[in-house]
């Protein structure tokens, strides 16, 4: 049973809907009995400087949980509040009841909340960086450790800020696959459909979508083919598409910017690549990890700021032991880095851009300046441009999810990406119930993204 504050029995429909809501919105949640109701709050892990260690605090209050199991998410005062109610309502799947005073919306901020060059600088570090050393991180900024130390814990608490690793699927012997699908008769029950694709491990982010060519977007992590074609078997034997016909289009998906967080359920599947002896060999040999390598890896899925200490605590390792499965898996390139996310940046919603090639000559002679186009940044705004982009093989292309802020942003990007790329064309789709999985909102350093790098080459070329 989850412990609860404030209470010693916790009604059965309180417990499941906290089990269920801390599942699908894969935040670190706590629940509070306060004067007979239930709270649900944000949890943040904080360094106390009085006590000289980290410790857990609640923040960003969501909203409670009637003793009957329905959500009811907190009353909303401000633009910034709205924007977060928003987000923990798609993430749920749209059926959040949603208390407003007065019934009238109030305005959608233009680019979330007000932040100083400071500010912007650290939230970008921390996306590149996120367990960089603080004396590291000031010197980055500019900023002197305590100064540093005060605006950090204050992006914490403003931005409810999560850290989460960008594991390298490839190096565990993962590729990446996208489904796109197109209801023709007939469409699944979001909740039913929710639940199945929650017993499909493979499976790292599924999406409704509307006002596009597709109904339904999933990425896939799997071995090969041939495993795909097994992950695809289970997607398709989901009680939910019972009495559903559709249409499949399946390709590779190939991450360019950004990444896919991976689902806690993932590491299930990586138990079979775990390793007892030095002296073991197994199929998954050139893949394989140690015991505390998984332990750590599996840890810091769930909280990439997690205490090393802490890890081997819970595992019962030895000290520094997870030390040195940290430093292996960044060696093996296994973890790339871990990043920073912002959950609630003031996003109206996302949607998924489809470039499809159709002169390739053409899209060539203008490919810089897709690259261009990718990392160029919209003035003032929290995050990136776009979330994820990658490139696809069906149809011939790319894929660019894109947190809209703005009603039109959608239309005026596709529009700019016609002006400027050529032989290509576009359709896109409005993401609308976030089945499972989640987005990484970050402000990543476009000086060191590939697309730079191109870009680079390209000009010295000149």
């Amino acid at each position: 049973m989850e412990r609860v504050r404030g209470a010693t029995t916790v009604p059965t429909a309180v417990r499941e809907k906290y089990r269920e809501l801390r599942e699908k919105l894969a935040l670190p949640l706590s629940l509070k009995r306060i004067g007979g109701h239930y709270y649900l709050y944000k949890q943040v892990t904080m360094w106390d400087r009085e006590k000289k260690k980290y410790v857990c605090s609640e923040t960003s209050y969501l909203g409670r949980i009637r003793e009957d199991g329905s959500f009811v998410a907190k009353a909303l005062r401000g633009p910034d509040d709205l924007d977060s109610a928003r987000a923990v309502i798609a993430s749920y799947g749209g059926k959040v009841v949603l208390a407003e005073k007065g019934g009238a919306e109030e305005p959608v901020p233009l680019v979330g909340v007000r932040l100083t060059d400071s500010d912007k600088q650290i939230l970008m570090s921390l996306t590149m960086d996120a367990r960089m050393r603080q004396a590291e991180l000031a010197k980055e900024v500019g900023i002197s450790t305590r100064r540093l130390g005060y605006r950090k814990s204050s992006l914490e608490r403003r931005l409810s800020l999560e850290y989460v690793p960008y594991i390298k699927i490839n190096k565990l012997g993962y590729t990446w696959f996208i489904v796109f699908v197109k209801f023709i008769e007939g469409r699944p029950d979001p909740e039913r459909l929710r639940e199945g694709l929650a017993a499909v491990p493979n499976v790292q982010l599924g999406a409704l979508t509307t006002n596009g060519r597709y109904d339904m977007l999933l990425i896939v992590a799997a071995e090969n083919d041939a495993d795909f074609a097994v992950v695809l078997d289970s997607i398709h034997a989901i009680k939910a598409f019972e009495h559903v016909k559709a249409e499949w289009y399946i390709s590779y998906l190939f991450v360019t910017k950004g990444f896919i967080p991976l689902r806690n359920g993932f590491f299930d599947l990586l138990e079979k690549r775990v390793w007892r002896k030095r002296t073991e060999e197994t199929e998954y040999s050139q893949w394989r990890l140690s015991g505390v390598e998984y332990a750590t890896l599996k840890s810091m899925n769930r909280d990439g700021a997690v205490q090393l200490a802490s890890i081997e605590r819970e595992s019962g390792m030895s000290a520094g032991s997870a030390g040195y499965a940290y430093d292996k898996l960044k060696s093996r390139k296994i973890i790339e880095m871990v990043s920073m996310s912002m959950p609630y940046p003031g996003v109206r919603y996302n949607a998924a851009i489809v470039m499809e090639i159709i002169d390739v000559s053409e899209f060539n002679s203008t490919q810089v300046e897709l690259m261009k186009f990718i990392t160029d940044e919209e003035a003032g705004f929290v995050t990136n441009r776009f979330c994820l982009v990658g490139d696809i093989g069906m149809p011939n292309g790319g894929l660019f999810i894109m947190p809209v802020m703005r009603d039109g942003d959608l239309e005026k990007v596709q529009a700019e990406m016609a002006r400027r790329v050529k032989g290509i064309r576009t359709h896109s789709f409005i993401i609308t119930d976030l089945l499972c999985g989640r987005y990484v909102y970050g402000r990543f350093d476009n000086t060191k993204s590939v697309q730079h790098g191109i870009i680079e080459e390209a000009t010295h070329r000149i």
